[in-house]
């Protein structure tokens, strides 16, 4: 009994090192910057010339080697509602109900409609309300990207994509989609479980843009490795 008790304080003890060690601020030059902090939450900025990104989350030791992430907004991916009441032509139409937060101008925002995997067009948000497309459609998925007129930031936002839907027929559909999604989903990197690789002092972060493994370095407390957040904001 005492044996298994003294196993059971030697593998806490060890559990509590190894999220001590981890805990800190974390710096590349390549683009990541991340905060793991003791209470199981993290901030994260991503910063490649003018792509931004950002995410806060929780954080929860997986091994000794390897870390989980997951954000609150836990992927970016925009689900469509579609109603397909189709017609007795062979062009296929397509209405648009969009919504990006009630206070936003759709004028602000481009979407770019996706035909068989291939950009068939983009266009302003507040002139995609209906559209008729000339041409079979097997799939049909969005993407909107963040453009207002007047800017006050150089920071440029990722395109925001949503869900792939699959007709039954290639014509003569008459689609219905509705599209709302809050304006956040812009400039944030959602985190599901995504694991990053502890290097000793370091970690090991994947970088979906350049599709490889990014060292991030352990910097010290006092480094301001943040644009987005500071000290208060923490």
């Amino acid at each position: 009994m005492k044996l298994f008790i003294i196993l059971g304080i030697f593998l806490l003890l060890s559990s509590c090192s190894i999220n001590t060690g981890i805990i800190g601020k974390f710096s590349s030059s390549k683009g990541s910057n991340i905060e793991l902090k003791n209470d199981s939450t993290f901030i994260y900025e991503y910063r490649a010339f003018h792509l931004y990104q950002y995410s806060v989350g929780k954080w929860e030791m997986l091994n000794k080697s390897l870390i989980a992430l997951t954000s609150e907004i836990k992927s970016t991916v925009v689900p469509i509602t579609v109603k397909n009441i189709g017609n007795q032509g062979s062009v296929n139409m397509l209405s648009l109900d969009l919504k990006i937060d009630p206070n936003k101008s759709l004028s602000d925002y481009k979407c770019g409609v996706y035909v068989n995997d291939s950009l068939y067009l983009v266009k302003r948000c507040d002139s995609i309300s209906s559209l008729a497309i000339n041409v079979p459609i097997n799939n049909i998925y969005f993407h909107f990207t963040k453009e207002p007129a007047l800017t006050t930031t150089t920071a440029i936002a990722p395109p925001v994509f949503t869900d792939k839907y699959v007709t039954k027929t290639s014509r003569g559909n008459k689609l219905e989609i509705e599209v709302n999604f809050n304006d956040s989903y812009f400039y944030y990197n959602s985190f599901n479980g995504d694991t990053v690789k502890i290097k000793g002092r370091n970690i090991e972060i994947y970088d979906a843009y350049r599709k490889k493994w990014e060292k991030v370095l352990k910097v010290s407390e006092t480094t301001n490795i943040f644009s987005h957040f500071n000290d208060q904001m923490q």
